[in-house]
């Protein structure tokens, strides 16, 4: 097994492992498993020649699905943290309305004189 065959494996194993790191929702476990691929997969890209890529084209293909199948699912997590996160604004905006509302109001204390 040449340098570059194994390296494509090792990329191959490190995307599996960030596809469930992100379908569990560990995104700070996935970005440390991205680098470690991205270097991977770096190397392999390197010490490829023609031959050799036409040689392992179905690795270089199962290598980009794969890198399809990451993206989504960074998407979708994205999509759902966005939602979260305009729930909690509208949340925080409920509970300054309420405040506002439950505040102290002020009587009509002020508007006439003693005096008269």
């Amino acid at each position: 097994m040449t340098d570059s065959c194994r390296l494509m494996d090792e990329t191959l194993a490190l995307g599996r492992e960030e596809l469930d790191r992100l379908r569990e929702g560990n995104v700070d476990a996935a970005a440390d498993i991205a680098s470690r691929r991205e270097k991977a997969m770096n190397e392999a890209f390197a010490s490829l020649d023609d031959s050799a890529r036409t040689a392992n084209a179905d690795k270089l293909n199962e290598i980009r699905k794969q890198l399809d199948a990451i993206v989504d699912e960074a998407r979708k997590l994205k999509g759902s943290l966005q939602s979260e996160l305009g729930k909690v604004r509208n949340t925080s905006r409920q509970f300054k309305g309420y405040s506002a509302g439950a505040g102290y109001v002020q009587s009509n204390q002020g508007l006439y004189h003693r005096r008269g």
